[in-house]
């Protein structure tokens, strides 16, 4: 593992080094295009392309070697936890057994996925720009809706069962107060009044010495509260759409704490996708009890998702025409 982390090191170095390298090239290459037209010009783009080319290149190749080193990486650490879970197991001495422990939990959260955040192009059309280029442009912005929309479709799922649950817990809500009524009311004396439903006069089976209607008589003249909900609404158990509402705490929580992860994740998404009060809202949200503010959080986050998504399709639309009026051209 020490081996691999070290190769894996070295590699990012070199990444970085033929990123940082691409991107000078392409701002040099753009300003090649956008000088006065010559043949020496020309000549230069040209050549500025086949460097640029070459470079890029290099990077799949760092990419290649990148993704062999995380899957031979991931291989030893799940090697590694199952040989630390056996000598757990063998009840070691205190001092060794909390260094597996440090161990263990390092490994485990290494093997977590990592979320890395959607990354959306330049929707701007560069009526300058080759064909090439023009079509690589639209590439990446289908990859960024195709993943905008992943998430979008997330947020709507979140939003959809959180506002769910807050209606279930409002309802139940509701019904515990009209209860505590009607409890007051009986025990202050009942209701007064003349008749029920049935005709019947308050009282009369009670001598006529009081207002106590007395039961079936109909004296209650008020339609009964609401039911609680019943496990099958989401009350106490499973509800729809997998909810299950206990105190606010989401059913698919990976960390036993209340917390929903799904909205750290999406905090770490959509980090050039929605602003950064929204982002906050999603981290709060994460950590929140309440049912009603997940679902708002959600909501938030899902329109200006729906809206950067708007301007995309836009863009590529736009790109595409002037694409094909290039190659009619040609």
């Amino acid at each position: 593992m020490a081996r691999l982390e070290q190769r894996r090191t070295q590699k990012l170095a070199e990444k970085g080094v033929l990123e940082r390298s691409y991107e000078t090239q392409l701002r040099e290459l753009d300003r090649l295009k956008r000088s006065k037209a010559s043949w020496r010009r020309d000549r230069q783009i040209r050549t500025s392309q086949a460097e640029s080319q070459t470079t890029a290149e290099r990077l799949s190749r760092a990419d290649l070697e990148l993704r062999a080193i995380d899957g031979l990486l991931r291989r030893q650490r799940e090697a590694l936890l199952v040989a630390v879970d056996r000598e757990i197991a063998l009840g070691p001495g205190a001092a060794r057994r909390a260094l597996l422990g440090q161990m263990r939990s390092q490994v485990t959260a290494a093997l977590e996925p990592r979320v890395r955040k959607i990354l959306v192009p330049d929707d701007r059309l560069d009526v300058l720009a080759d064909p090439e280029e023009l079509t690589e442009q639209i590439v990446l912005i289908r990859q960024a809706e195709q993943e905008l929309r992943r998430e979008r479709e997330a947020l709507q799922q979140r939003e959809q069962r959180y506002a769910h649950m807050a209606r279930l817990r409002e309802l139940r809500q509701r019904a515990g107060e009209m209860s505590e009524l009607d409890e007051d009311v009986v025990q202050h004396g009942g209701r007064s009044g003349t008749g029920g439903r049935n005709g019947a006069t308050t009282g009369t089976n009670n001598g006529g010495g009081g207002d106590v209607a007395s039961p079936g008589a109909g004296g209650n003249d008020s339609a009964p509260p609401p039911p609680p909900p019943t496990g099958s609404e989401g009350g106490s158990g499973n509800g729809s759409n997998g909810i299950q509402d206990n105190g606010g705490t989401y059913a698919p929580d990976t960390r036993g704490t209340g917390e929903d992860v799904g909205f750290e994740r999406s905090s770490i998404l959509l980090t050039d996708v929605v602003d950064a009060s929204t982002i906050d809202a999603l981290q709060r949200a994460g950590r929140s009890a309440s049912p009603r503010a997940r679902a708002e959080a959600a909501a938030r986050a899902r329109k200006q998702v729906e809206a950067r998504l708007q301007q995309l399709e836009h863009g590529r639309v736009l790109i595409q025409s002037h694409l094909t009026r290039l190659r009619r051209g040609q």
